[in-house]
């Protein structure tokens, strides 16, 4: 059994995820039975109609190749799929759930955005130029 792991920052949870060192560790828990499974053994692989899953998980997974090979056309800088979709999920990791509905006038703070790689620019309608 190995120690808990403690993060200071999401880039360095993400790096654990796609370690190797994580996968001998890795325990698969079934759901605790609630009002949503309310029966023993709920396969979670129900929840998504299989044909829409084997549709949705290869259009995903081809949509982060082709970002990886339009990268790597347009910059000097190489980056391989594993690098491009730590930056997705540190991307979707930071834009969380946090923002929350303010209730008044709104306030004139700019909202903070995700930071996007140095090297992609875009023009002034938001297409990405190389």
């Amino acid at each position: 059994m190995s120690r808990k792991k403690v993060f200071k920052t999401s880039e360095e949870a993400v790096e654990y995820i796609f370690s190797e060192e994580l996968e001998s560790e890795m325990i698969v828990l079934p759901p605790e039975v609630d009002e949503f499974t309310d029966e023993e053994g709920f396969d979670d692989s129900e929840t998504l109609d299989p044909s829409v899953r084997d549709l949705i998980c290869p259009i995903i997974y081809m949509a982060v190749v082709n970002t990886c090979v339009i990268y790597n056309m347009v910059n000097a800088e190489k980056k391989s799929i594993k690098e491009i979709r730590r930056y997705i999920v540190i991307a979707y990791l930071k834009k969380g759930n946090t923002v929350q509905k303010q209730i008044g006038r709104p306030s004139h703070t700019t909202s903070s955005r995700v930071k996007e790689i140095d090297t992609v620019r875009r023009d002034g309608v938001g297409h990405i130029i190389g």
